[in-house]
Parts: structure tokens; sequence; C-alpha cells
């Protein structure tokens, strides 16, 4: 299964009847919004579906922030 059918796995039901209503609730105008090609996803959902992808010799780097990035004809050097 690729990444993308496993977000789809995970999505979201979105609520998409929608109704314009006045101050006595009563609904003036009612539609259902299509949710098109958008997919909702928890991040934690997201991550874990991202890291699994990932080989296991790969390190992730959590509550770091990139400071320097610098970049040649061989290689990217990146300080955190």
């Amino acid at each position: 299964m690729g990444l993308l059918e496993k977000i789809k796995a995970k999505r979201l039901t979105v609520n998409t009847n929608k109704r314009m209503v006045n101050a006595k609730n009563e609904t003036l105008y009612s539609w259902n919004h299509s949710e098109g090609n958008d997919i909702e996803i928890h991040r934690a959902d997201l991550l874990d579906i991202l890291e699994d992808s990932i080989p296991k010799n790969v390190d992730f780097l959590y509550q770091n922030r990139i400071v320097e990035i610098e970049q040649s004809d061989k290689a990217v050097s990146v300080k955190f």
C-alpha cells in the first residue's frame, strides 16, 4: 500500500451539510459542501504513516530547528 492509500485509510469524515440560520436558529439556506479532493487527517496519524515509510536507519530529530544550511556541489551541511 502506498502513502496516499494509507492516508486515505485514515481520512476523517467531515460533515459536509451546511446551513445559514437567523437569530432564532431558523434555517434560511442549506447546502451540501462536497469534500472534493481534500483529505483531512489527524497529525499523529500522518506522522505515523510517514515514519513507517522511512528506513529504520534514519534518525528523527524532534524539538530542533535548523540554524544554518550550506550547500556545495558535492554535499549539503545542515546545522541544528
